[in-house]
């Protein structure tokens, strides 16, 4: 599946310079996503039910995709039957961080079947390659608030799921 039939949804407060800099790193993409869709966190979900593509880009204003991203992702989820793709991520201090520290829900720049958005079933395919980063800050929407609660929620998913 080509990365065009990808929308991004980006979830944004008030981090207008961080926004800037997210939809920059978007429209830098190898294969850019068909659409952006720019929401409120509480309305990520009706974004992404109202998206008429087969994949779907979940990040927030912060991150920053790096130019193979969506492409690589996207090749991911082409080639086996996993609910979503994921890469490694850097932190803001440039340490390697894991979606396991991350909440899916949230973003993480994982890359979505839309199909699957709803029922989260079935657990990743990862690119395991670091294709993106958080640009941390206190501005920022990825920076790792509760990472307990994180991790506890992906051990539950892979529990549940795991493969």
């Amino acid at each position: 599946m080509n990365p065009s039939k990808v929308t991004a949804v980006v979830a944004a407060g008030g981090e207008s310079r961080l926004l800037a800099a997210t939809l920059k790193s978007l429209r830098a993409q190898t294969s850019p996503p068909r659409d952006v869709v720019v929401a409120p966190r509480s309305a990520r979900d009706a974004a992404v039910a109202r998206a008429s593509t087969p994949y779907v880009f979940l990040l927030n204003a912060g991150d920053d995709p790096f130019p193979e991203c969506l492409e690589r992702l996207s090749r991911a989820l082409d080639n086996c039957d996993a609910s979503f793709a994921y890469s490694y991520l850097r932190s803001g201090r440039g340490k390697r961080m894991e979606l396991a520290n991350l909440s899916l829900r949230e973003g993480a720049m994982v890359l979505w079947r839309r199909s699957a958005w709803k029922k989260t079933g079935g657990w990743g395919a990862q690119v395991p390659e670091i294709l993106g980063s958080c640009r941390a800050g206190p501005e920022s929407s990825s920076r790792i608030r509760r990472p307990a609660r994180y991790l506890r929620a992906a051990r539950a998913l892979l529990a549940e799921f795991g493969r």
